[in-house]
Protein backbone atom coordinates (compact mmCIF):
# COMPACT_ATOMS: atom_id res chain seq x y z
CA UNK A 1 0.00 0.00 0.00
CA UNK A 2 1.27 3.45 -0.89
CA UNK A 3 0.59 6.58 1.17
CA UNK A 4 -2.11 8.70 -0.46
CA UNK A 5 -1.19 11.79 1.59
CA UNK A 6 -4.61 12.03 3.26
CA UNK A 7 -3.03 13.81 6.24
CA UNK A 8 -4.89 11.85 8.92
CA UNK A 9 -1.64 11.09 10.75
CA UNK A 10 -0.72 14.80 10.70
CA UNK A 11 -3.95 15.94 12.35
CA UNK A 12 -4.78 16.59 15.98
CA UNK A 13 -2.59 16.45 19.07
CA UNK A 14 0.93 15.45 18.06
CA UNK A 15 3.79 14.85 20.48
CA UNK A 16 7.36 14.33 19.32
CA UNK A 17 10.60 13.54 21.10
CA UNK A 18 12.55 16.59 22.21
CA UNK A 19 15.61 15.22 20.38
CA UNK A 20 13.58 15.16 17.13
CA UNK A 21 12.46 18.75 17.75
CA UNK A 22 16.10 19.77 18.31
CA UNK A 23 17.16 18.02 15.07
CA UNK A 24 14.40 19.74 13.06
CA UNK A 25 15.27 23.11 14.59
CA UNK A 26 18.96 22.64 13.73
CA UNK A 27 18.13 21.64 10.14
CA UNK A 28 15.83 24.63 9.64
CA UNK A 29 17.99 26.98 11.73
CA UNK A 30 15.05 28.05 13.89
CA UNK A 31 14.19 27.74 17.58
CA UNK A 32 12.02 24.80 18.65
CA UNK A 33 9.57 27.26 20.26
CA UNK A 34 8.59 28.36 16.74
CA UNK A 35 6.91 25.01 16.01
CA UNK A 36 6.45 23.30 19.39
CA UNK A 37 5.53 24.00 22.98
CA UNK A 38 6.33 22.30 26.26
CA UNK A 39 3.85 19.77 27.60
CA UNK A 40 2.37 21.27 30.76
CA UNK A 41 0.03 18.44 31.77
CA UNK A 42 1.61 14.98 31.87
CA UNK A 43 0.43 12.68 29.08
CA UNK A 44 1.33 9.14 30.15
CA UNK A 45 4.61 10.40 31.63
CA UNK A 46 5.69 12.18 28.44
CA UNK A 47 6.53 15.57 29.94
CA UNK A 48 10.31 15.54 30.13
CA UNK A 49 11.37 14.05 26.82
CA UNK A 50 8.54 15.18 24.53
CA UNK A 51 7.11 18.42 23.17
CA UNK A 52 3.71 19.17 21.66
CA UNK A 53 3.64 20.31 18.05
CA UNK A 54 1.88 23.57 17.29
CA UNK A 55 -1.03 23.42 14.88
CA UNK A 56 -1.99 25.15 11.67
CA UNK A 57 -5.69 24.52 10.90
CA UNK A 58 -5.66 21.46 13.24
CA UNK A 59 -2.72 19.93 11.31
CA UNK A 60 0.91 19.62 12.31
CA UNK A 61 2.84 22.86 11.99
CA UNK A 62 4.84 21.30 9.12
CA UNK A 63 1.89 19.91 7.15
CA UNK A 64 1.45 21.57 3.76
CA UNK A 65 -1.82 21.33 1.85
CA UNK A 66 -1.52 21.08 -1.93
CA UNK A 67 -4.17 19.92 -4.37
CA UNK A 68 -6.27 18.18 -1.74
CA UNK A 69 -3.28 16.29 -0.34
CA UNK A 70 -1.08 16.82 2.72
CA UNK A 71 2.71 16.85 2.45
CA UNK A 72 5.41 17.13 5.12
CA UNK A 73 7.52 20.27 4.97
CA UNK A 74 10.31 18.50 6.90
CA UNK A 75 10.25 15.14 5.09
CA UNK A 76 14.04 14.73 5.25
CA UNK A 77 14.20 15.32 9.02
CA UNK A 78 10.72 14.39 10.19
CA UNK A 79 10.26 12.96 13.70
CA UNK A 80 10.84 9.30 14.49
CA UNK A 81 7.18 8.58 15.23
CA UNK A 82 6.24 9.91 11.77
CA UNK A 83 9.00 7.95 10.01
CA UNK A 84 8.01 4.72 11.77
CA UNK A 85 4.31 4.94 10.96
CA UNK A 86 3.46 2.02 8.68
CA UNK A 87 1.28 3.02 5.74
CA UNK A 88 -1.92 0.96 5.91
CA UNK A 89 -0.96 -0.35 9.34
CA UNK A 90 -3.01 -0.30 12.51
CA UNK A 91 -2.16 3.29 13.52
CA UNK A 92 -2.53 4.63 9.98
CA UNK A 93 -6.01 3.15 9.80
CA UNK A 94 -6.83 4.32 13.33
CA UNK A 95 -6.00 7.91 12.36
CA UNK A 96 -7.99 7.64 9.14
CA UNK A 97 -11.05 6.25 10.95
CA UNK A 98 -10.80 8.96 13.63
CA UNK A 99 -11.68 11.69 11.21
CA UNK A 100 -14.71 11.24 8.98
CA UNK A 101 -13.55 14.16 6.81
CA UNK A 102 -10.53 12.17 5.61
CA UNK A 103 -12.64 10.05 3.27
CA UNK A 104 -14.11 6.61 3.12
CA UNK A 105 -12.40 4.86 0.21
CA UNK A 106 -9.50 2.98 1.77
CA UNK A 107 -8.64 -0.52 2.79
CA UNK A 108 -8.58 -1.22 6.52
CA UNK A 109 -6.08 -3.91 7.55
CA UNK A 110 -6.57 -5.22 11.08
Amino acid sequence: MKCDNCGACCKGEIHIKKEDADRIADALKIGIEEFSEPIITPVRGMVKDFVRMKHADDYCYFAVKEGGKIYCKVEDVKPENCRRLEVGGVFCNKYRLRDATVGTEFEVKL
